[in-house]
């Protein structure tokens, strides 16, 4: 599958609440996420930026009021997606997290998970919310795919995203590899995804630097005409039909 005659790259931001970065500076945390606003306002790159509380986050009008246009999604944890978690627990807190955010005007269609699997058995219950992309963790997977997959009902899987940092690997090489993956997407007209992990960002001057270094390669790109950048819902809406992933006895089930 092609995009026509351009790549497509998305940029995923995730926002781990202050607890899960270990303990980190809220204030650090507001003024890397400042900056990086700014840089994708600067470079014209829009982001789809996932958080564990939509609805609650106190990042959330600082990046709905910036001048490129982003869209927010959901971060899951083992906490409540997972073989672990079970189905009820994942089914329960799904449906109130999606109706907090929506109460207030925030549309969630996407997923997006670290450090754990959403099994393919719950992805009903992502139907039933109006969910219609699941980026599942891809820690030690090949980034060589550039294609989505096509699940049941209008369900999408998003390509392996490049991650920064990389799991396992200096900050740099990483972000190396998100560029070649951004390359690569331009030259087959694939689709590229890159995740931004902001509680590294906030860890050192550099990382910041190595991020902007990735947005740069994109609006470069894009102005040679050979990529777009898009948000990860922009660009499901456009992903061709495939052959589904899954049987063909219908998935949906009682929560």
């Amino acid at each position: 599958m092609t995009w026509g005659t351009l790549g497509a790259v998305a940029i995923s931001v995730d926002v781990a609440p202050s607890g899960a970065r270990g303990g980190g500076d809220d204030r650090n945390e507001n003024v890397v996420m400042s900056r990086l606003v700014e840089l994708f306002d600067l470079y014209e790159i829009p982001a789809t930026w996932a958080m564990t509380e939509p609805a609650e986050s106190r990042a959330v009008d600082c990046i709905l009021n910036a001048d490129t246009p982003h869209e927010l999604a959901l971060l899951g944890d083992a906490g409540w997606v997972g073989v672990e978690a079970g189905r009820m627990r994942f089914s329960q807190e799904l449906a109130r997290r999606i109706a907090a955010a929506r109460d207030l005007g925030r549309s969630i269609q996407m997923l997006a998970l670290r450090d754990v699997a959403l099994p393919r058995e719950h992805y009903d219950l992502l139907v039933k919310h109006q969910v219609s992309v699941v980026r599942q963790s891809r820690a030690g997977a090949s980034l060589a795919s550039l294609q989505p997959q096509a699940l049941r009902h209008g369900v999408w899987e998003s390509p392996p995203a490049a991650e920064l940092p990389r799991q396992g690997h200096w900050f740099g090489k990483g972000a190396l590899a998100a560029r070649r993956m951004i390359h690569k997407a331009a030259a087959l007209r694939g689709m590229a995804h890159v995740v931004f992990d902001l509680a590294a960002l906030e860890q050192h001057d550099f990382y910041l630097q190595a991020a902007e270094n990735v947005l740069r390669t994109v609006a470069r790109s894009c102005g040679r005409g050979v990529l777009r950048a898009a948000t990860v819902r922009r660009l499901a809406a456009e992903w061709p039909r495939l052959p589904t992933a899954t049987p063909a006895r219908s998935i949906l089930r009682a929560a």
